[in-house]
């Protein structure tokens, strides 16, 4: 099968179809997936193989398609699109030794348009600006929706972007109304290196912050569990607090299945040390049980460049 090459975002890799093991096969693509179910067509990331792939999948087919156990779920790997065109797409190998090898690269270049590599024989996730590469036990579609974002950033469409990312890219944030401000570009740096910090912090808080919060013995661990992705967090100062105004700032409406309910954001991620701030809420026991919509979520109040 081929198909339009321009609508190849995720290159699952030639050597997740194991005609050896189908069942190893079944259970990668079920990861990869997020279902246990056929037919597999590109869905909203642009899942495809290579033409390498295409063959291994073929012999999964010919060895695993008579098996009454598998019948329907092997041939519907045949329903993965593949692409032919696009070979010799120069890539840019970066510096990290976990960057694509020979044979990835010359894999992952068989299609122009390709933003995410999903392999098999990987052991460690790796980002850069020509991939974002995954074993298959670490990925998910979320990192395909946030690499398609990622793409499209600017200083124009960012709130936007990332509103569209909710439930996709982001699977645990919730943005109150009117969350972006305009001054956060007044924060140093150009608007595009801004977005890019701006969505890297969005998407830590996304990942770690509710299991920092429930795992935390102290304010040090949680802040520790975000230097650890390169993001600094803090909550306000004594002093702030003290303030009723500047504390009143922080103190924002978010909409709960329709309902207007007040939280105080006061933890907040530094994008630059004096300017840049994205100001959250991590809800707590009795926040999900008066509100049980928030329960494992993050509230995001402001992105701008000071309350």
């Amino acid at each position: 099968m081929t198909d339009n090459h321009s609508e190849h975002f995720t290159l699952i890799s030639s050597n997740v179809f194991n005609a050896e093991d189908i069942g190893e096969t079944l259970d990668a693509i079920e990861q990869i997936y997020g279902s246990e179910y056929g037919p597999y067509d590109k869905g909203k990331v642009g899942f495809y193989v290579s033409q390498i792939g295409y063959e291994n999948i073929e012999k999964v087919v010919e060895r695993g398609g008579s098996d009454r156990d598998y019948e329907h779920l092997v041939y519907s790997l045949l329903n993965i699109p593949s692409c032919y065109e696009g070979k010799g797409v120069h890539f840019s190998k970066c510096n990290d030794m976990g960057c694509l090898d020979i044979d990835e690269i010359s894999e992952y270049s068989s299609c122009k348009g390709s933003l995410v590599y999903i392999s098999s024989a990987r052991d460690t996730a790796h980002e850069c600006e020509g991939v974002a590469a995954y074993p298959v036990e670490q990925y998910t579609e979320k990192y395909s929706h946030r690499r398609i974002i990622q793409q499209k950033l600017d200083g124009l469409n960012i709130a936007n972007s990332l509103l569209d990312g909710v439930g996709k890219a982001f699977m645990n944030i919730v943005f109150a109304n009117g969350f972006f401000n305009g001054d956060v570009f007044e924060t140093s740096g150009d608007k595009y290196e801004i977005c890019r910090k701006v969505f890297k912090h969005i998407c830590v808080i996304d990942d770690y912050a509710s299991n920092a919060w429930s795992m935390a013995s102290s304010s040090d661990d949680i802040k520790n569990t975000f230097i650890s992705q390169g993001v600094i967090v803090a909550p306000e100062s004594s002093n702030g607090h003290k303030d009723k105004k500047y504390m009143r700032n922080r103190n924002i409406s978010f909409s709960i299945n329709g309902i207007g309910v007040n939280f105080v954001c006061e933890w907040h991620s530094k994008i630059t040390r004096e300017k840049g701030r994205i100001y959250f809420y991590v809800p707590s026991d009795s926040d999900t049980l008066k509100y049980p919509a928030i329960k494992g979520k993050v509230l995001v109040g402001k992105i701008c460049k000071h309350l």
